[in-house]
């Protein structure tokens, strides 16, 4: 999985964890701009933006959290209404949409309260119950055929490393190659800006008159590339 949406997104940043700070980096992809299972470090490691509320360093729940993460995790999900099901989802996700039901559930169980029952019952590899459909006739395989759900034992697949995703590695290659381009644009532009804010002498008594600072589109219109206007 790869989320990288909105303006970072357009620049390659990858802001959903992908792999351990280590698979980052002996894939030689930037913890900068790629976010790994790691507690943020501003400037050095994107990391993950909830580490700090993700429980997977309990045994209970895995106990992979820094050190094998991101994965899928199997769970077990009872509604208010006795609904129930097995699935499966990363952690991320388990973290953003189930983890603060579970805990409304833990504290409304002790009030003894009608309570939702979320937990964590399955590892990579092993298996859920969960229901799939299945087409009544197996022969028929036109769009209108029937369809029906059976049980089925299911399991949670391995979620794909660094080093298995080869559009990460090209993304960030190309996302390096044009963050060097705006680097070397940023720096011409701050070159023009320093030569425009430099210090003049003013004509009725010589004292040093710093000039206001004026962007690069002000000299391109007037036709000079460099060096002092006049």
């Amino acid at each position: 999985m790869m989320d990288g949406s909105g303006a970072l997104g357009r620049l390659g940043i990858v802001t959903t964890p992908i792999g351990t700070l280590d698979e980052l980096r002996e894939q030689g992809i930037d913890p900068r701009e790629v976010a790994c299972c790691h507690a943020p470090a501003p400037g050095v490691i994107r990391g993950c933006a909830i580490e700090k509320e993700c429980p997977f360093h309990l045994k209970r729940y895995g106990g992979f959290k820094g050190t094998g993460g991101p994965k899928y995790v199997g769970y077990f999900l009872q509604t208010h209404e006795g609904n129930k099901k097995e699935d499966f989802c990363t952690c991320v996700v388990f973290v953003r949409t189930l983890l603060a039901r579970q805990r409304a559930g833990m504290a409304a169980r002790q009030e003894g309260k009608p309570h939702e029952i979320i937990r964590v019952v399955a590892q990579e590899g092993e298996k859920i119950i969960t229901r799939i459909s299945v087409p009544v006739n197996e022969l028929d395989k036109s769009p209108t055929a029937d369809y029906k759900y059976v049980m089925a034992a299911v399991e949670v697949p391995k979620f794909p490393r660094p080093g298995q995703n080869e559009k990460i590695s090209y993304d960030q290659k190309l996302t390096a190659r044009e963050l060097a381009r705006q680097r070397a644009e940023d720096k011409f532009e701050d070159e023009l800006a320093d030569t425009a804010a430099r210090v003049t002498m003013d004509d009725n008594d010589q004292q040093p008159v710093v000039a206001e600072p004026v962007r690069p589109e002000v000299f391109m219109r007037a036709g000079v590339k460099s060096g002092k206007a006049g």
